[in-house]
């Protein structure tokens, strides 16, 4: 079969769904029975990477993969032709996208998107990602606007999808409980994580904490500035093991610095933790894999995931690494002895504290990272996504 994997402007501000996208190209390179097409208009270098490995996955030219003006307003002109008919009958109107045109060009049988906005094309099977749905679960993270964006988007994505894939339980309990699909149109997919960006590298690629920020020693925090990604408790936590205990606690952000980051960077000032909390901004893979080499451990406070990346990459590279309580990362890390209640300052701050100064707790926990990581590198994602391909051709 012919099959075009849609990540048209996927590049680091994506965070998890490029990571995402990364693994399953990785898994699309052990299935060499089909045919893939990848529609990638931005220059990530290890999507071009991947993509440049393998004989049967080709990159289509941006200059055939962009959307054209006129196709734009044609698109959004039926959407919205679209969306009063369906106010008004239950009857489908056809929408007409630029995918229209690339599936006809490359005879493309399956559309496959790990990305939350897409055009349906009309004479194809469509495969869809649903990677979560917090605004259910933190609606105050969203405006009013944007829970009904997320509502319509993913009702509108989910009815025109021949299969839904999810990485977890969890969110396919979510989807079968909020929207009501057929339990058998959702599969749980968890990627292998096998083969991962780091893999490139190796210790003669380690920068020097002094190329890096100065810190000697330091905790290490991988993730976008989302509110749900709690910097502002990590934080307060970071503050009281100074203020109660005079423990002083060095942290590294990274990722990309969104709207949330002003209110974040006024708390650090305000607290006075502006130069032992450092935010780094998106960084390039040489220097994540150096901070995850150097630092003393990573700490994970998240309050919604649907699966941690940064959680996944301290269990592989054996790198000591705490987390929160929520969603499918206990089971990620498989022993409650490393993991907290994420709204409870003090709870971390004591995690943290043990993360950060006890030698024996890091060893233990590293120890036990190795017993996990089985876990993760076979999951029988290949399998799984051959057997879901291999569905829909018919």
């Amino acid at each position: 079969m012919n099959i075009l994997f849609y990540i048209p402007n996927l590049d680091q501000t994506n965070g998890g769904v490029r990571q995402y996208s990364l693994g399953l190209l990785s898994i699309m390179a052990n299935l060499k029975e089909h045919k893939f097409y990848i529609l990638h208009n931005k220059q990530d270098t290890e999507i071009l990477r991947l993509i440049d490995q393998e004989q049967h996955i080709q990159l289509i030219p941006p200059s055939i993969g962009r959307e054209r003006k006129l196709e734009k307003k044609i698109y959004k002109l039926t959407r919205a032709l679209q969306f009063l008919n369906e106010k008004r009958s239950n009857k489908d109107f056809k929408v007409r996208s630029h995918l229209d045109r690339i599936c006809r060009k490359y005879k493309i049988d399956i559309v496959h998107s790990p990305v939350q906005e897409q055009p349906f094309p009309r004479k194809t099977k469509n495969i869809f990602t649903l990677h979560d749905v917090q605004e259910l679960h933190f609606p105050e993270y969203f405006t009013a606007e944007d829970r009904e964006y997320r509502a319509r988007t993913w009702l509108y994505n989910l009815k025109r999808s021949d299969k839904i894939i999810v990485s977890y339980q969890h969110v396919k309990n979510d989807l079968l409980k909020y929207f009501k699909i057929e339990e058998d149109m959702v599969s749980v997919l968890l990627l292998e994580m096998q083969n991962l960006w780091f893999k490139n590298y190796s210790e003669s690629d380690i920068k020097s904490t002094k190329e890096l920020h100065g810190f000697e020693k330091f905790l290490l925090y991988p993730a976008n500035t989302w509110q749900h990604k709690n910097h502002l408790r990590l934080i307060d936590a970071i503050h009281e093991l100074r203020a109660k205990h005079n423990i002083i606690v060095n942290v590294v952000c990274t990722g990309h610095q969104n709207e949330h980051f002003t209110t974040i960077n006024r708390k650090l000032n305000e607290l006075g933790l502006e130069n032992q909390v450092k935010f780094l901004g998106i960084v390039d893979e040489q220097t994540l894999f150096s901070l995850y080499q150097h630092c003393t451990g990573v700490v994970i406070p998240t309050l919604y995931e649907a699966g941690s990346f940064p959680l996944m990459e301290s269990i592989i590279l054996e790198i000591p690494v705490i987390c929160s309580n929520v969603t499918s990362l206990p089971e990620t890390i498989g022993k409650d002895d490393y993991i907290f209640d994420p709204t409870k300052v003090e709870e971390m701050a004591d995690l943290i504290l043990k993360i950060w100064s006890d030698d024996e707790f890091r060893k233990g926990n590293t120890d036990h990272l190795k017993k996990m990581q089985n876990r993760l590198f076979n999951t029988g994602a290949t399998e799984k996504l051959r057997s879901i391909y291999e569905s829909l051709s018919s």
